[in-house]
């Protein structure tokens, strides 16, 4: 899901963490569908740009991620969460570590619904 389509559908109401995990699956599809690095499509992630959570909420301390659990984790950029992982896997243009931190994302963005569904 890129950022045009993410900003209409907080538009009209959508939940941003469900608008994330959507998004974070679309990004692991892609990544299963490459076979280089050279074709990743990187206007699909754009950190903050085209994060619900992030232009939702527009505060870091107000965001599930840094709530989870009543846990205070770093918020710069989601530091302390699987997409630190992504990011560095981004850098080292490594596909594969790309595709394992994608995953975790997901797994990690799941928890924090709080009907405790997958």
């Amino acid at each position: 899901m890129r950022r045009e389509e993410m900003l209409k559908r907080l538009g009209t109401g959508e939940d941003p963490l469900e608008l994330s995990i959507e998004k974070w699956y679309d990004i692991r599809e892609h990544l299963q569908r490459i076979n280089s690095f050279e074709e990743y499509d990187d206007t699909l992630e754009r950190g903050s740009l085209n994060c619900a959570l992030c232009i939702f909420f527009r505060s870091c301390l107000e965001c599930p991620v840094v709530t989870k659990n009543g846990k205070r984790l770093e918020h710069v950029r989601c530091k302390g969460t699987p997409y630190s992982a992504f990011r560095i896997a981004v850098s080292c243009q490594d596909l594969d570590a790309m595709r394992k931190a994608a995953d975790k994302e997901i797994e990690f963005l799941e928890s924090l619904r709080g009907d405790g569904r997958k």
